[in-house]
């Protein structure tokens, strides 16, 4: 489903740690948009917490973006809010920054998270 498989998620690293070395810091975000249920933005919950958690461990100097659609925007507004303030916990425990990517204006523009 929606979880990071293990060879992407080694490459993903690979490539922020190599970023890392030469300077750079990186944002690494999940390929999705809108989920179709509650239960798949739970999902994708999952995986970017897992993400964050990732990141904090390997010491990365990286940030994650997500869009709110894909935490279930989409579906409810208030399923996002809660999915959103979930994550936004685990990025201040573990001290990775995450950022909001707008696609959908008409969604996200009236969202308060």
């Amino acid at each position: 489903m929606y979880q990071l498989k293990q060879k992407t998620l080694y490459r993903s690293l690979k490539t922020i740690k190599s970023l890392n070395q030469q300077g750079y810091k990186s944002t690494v975000d999940i390929l999705g948009e809108f989920v179709e249920d509650e239960k798949r933005a739970s999902e994708v919950l999952k995986s970017y917490s897992e993400l964050v958690e990732t990141i904090a461990k390997e010491q990365m100097d990286s940030t994650i973006s997500v869009k709110l659609t894909h935490l279930g925007l989409g579906i409810k507004s208030k399923i996002a809010q809660k999915n959103f303030s979930k994550l936004i916990e685990v990025g201040e425990k573990n001290r990775v920054g995450i950022t909001i990517a707008v696609s959908y204006t008409h969604l996200t523009l009236p969202t308060k998270a």
